[in-house]
């Protein structure tokens, strides 16, 4: 028995009072810079999510003014300008609420009991959409845009309300598992992050047995690696016998590679570029573990690679460790103030001879890599809750267009059992 479906458009649905669509709010820069309602560019919204990392905010007299433009959980959030244009995310109840920007849109359902914005969700991911999508955003000879007009024009295969529900109910199953280890993963990060400060950084071991006590979360074994005391060097105070040096005496940074789209082969290899894994290729240009930072355009953030890779001529990759763990040389790099070294034109770029330069501390070999056996079980644990979550994106990709064609349903209501339609 074949499932009932409704084929409508986004404008039939938004007369009908069931669909709300609309864009963002045309910020001038004085009204930005204060402490209010956070104002979310397109360049936030990212293949994995939305990123508020360096968002603005708009001044808190605002708030009122901006407040029609304020997103709402359960808002399917759409880029409509430049190459990014038809990137997707979904506002859950774990965001912080924003104020979207011009090159954003935004999908609400109005009218819960007939239009489930879950489903709305997951149909933004569908052929139907993608290929209406790909048809409207090259309509013109300047770059890619998706305009509220042709939004509106958008044809939507609607299953009943409840198909709708238990297909966003069995999706966002899979995709709230993705979302706790991402969030799992984010503290284990922090956890390894914050025992490099205090070793490493603020000395905390060393200015304990200054004081005359033990340090605190360590066997004697490890606490007898660091010194009691300081010496002055050209950083200042740092823990005696350990060394002021530079960046390049701990690792050597090198250039990544090109890689044109059209040279590009199937194949497992991540591709890295200056803001993470952007794709695959089907050959390597460096072994891992590898750790990359960004050279062009996204500086400050640095990526570990745990297998090969290719660094994608927009990065700096590690290709010597001089003997060093690689965890330890990745803390080290997340450190450094990257800013000061970039150049000062429009899109912001690192040299590397000068990073190469940046001052470090060097403490004895036999306590980096203690560091580095203590955080491995961390790190262990957040590579298992990767690879589940790419297992889980797959499962979630398959099942997909299966569920919006009808071809699988869920017949339980819970997202647990499916059954094949014939």
């Amino acid at each position: 028995m074949t499932a009932k479906v409704h084929r409508t458009t986004f404008q039939r649905l938004i007369d009908d009072g069931k669909l709300e669509i609309g864009d963002g709010y045309r910020a001038q820069n004085s009204e930005l810079g204060g402490e209010g309602p956070i104002f979310l560019r397109a360049g936030h919204v990212t293949d994995t999510g939305i990123d508020f990392a360096g968002v603005e905010r708009f001044h808190l007299h605002l708030a009122g003014k901006v407040c029609s433009k304020m997103s709402r959980i359960g808002d399917t959030v759409v880029t409509t300008k430049g190459n990014s244009t038809g990137r997707i995310s979904f506002v859950t109840a774990r965001l912080p609420q924003f104020v979207y920007s011009p090159h954003l849109s935004y999908w609400r359902s109005r009218n819960a009991a007939e239009l489930c914005s879950g489903f709305l969700r997951y149909w933004s991911q569908s052929a139907e959409f993608i290929e209406q999508l790909s048809g409207m955003k090259a309509s013109t000879d300047m770059a890619p845009y998706l305009s509220l007009t042709d939004q509106r024009r958008l044809r939507i295969t609607l299953p009943t309300i409840i198909d709708q529900e238990a297909i966003a109910s069995a999706l966002g199953a899979l995709d709230d598992k993705i979302e706790l280890n991402r969030r799992m993963n984010a503290t284990l990060e922090a956890m390894a992050r914050a025992l490099f400060q205090s070793w490493f950084v603020d000395f905390d071991p060393v200015r304990a047995k200054l004081d005359g006590r033990e340090p605190v979360g360590m066997d004697a074994e490890t606490a007898a690696l660091f010194p009691d005391g300081f010496d002055e060097s050209t950083l200042g105070q740092i823990p005696r016998g350990w060394r002021a040096g530079q960046l390049g005496q701990l690792c050597n940074l090198k250039r990544g590679h090109d890689l044109p789209t059209s040279t590009r082969t199937a194949g497992s290899i991540p591709i890295v570029s200056s803001s993470g894994i952007t794709g695959t290729h089907g050959s390597a240009m460096a072994s891992g573990p590898g750790v990359v930072t960004g050279r062009y355009g996204t500086i400050g953030k640095v990526f570990y690679v745990a297998s090969d890779f290719w660094p994608l001529n927009t990065t700096l990759y590690v290709d010597d460790f001089r003997g060093n763990p690689a965890r330890f040389v990745f803390h080290a790099l997340e450190l450094i103030e990257y800013r000061k070294y970039s150049d000062k034109g429009a899109v912001p770029g690192i040299n590397r001879n000068e990073l190469l330069t940046d001052p470090i501390v060097l403490p004895p070999e036999a306590l980096r890599q203690r560091f580095a056996t203590l955080v491995a079980p961390l790190w262990a644990r957040n590579e298992q809750n990767t690879a589940e979550s790419v297992n889980l994106a797959a499962m979630r990709d398959t099942l997909l267009p299966q569920l919006l064609s009808g071809a699988l349903r869920v017949t339980n209501g819970c997202g647990c059992t499916l059954d094949t339609e014939n």
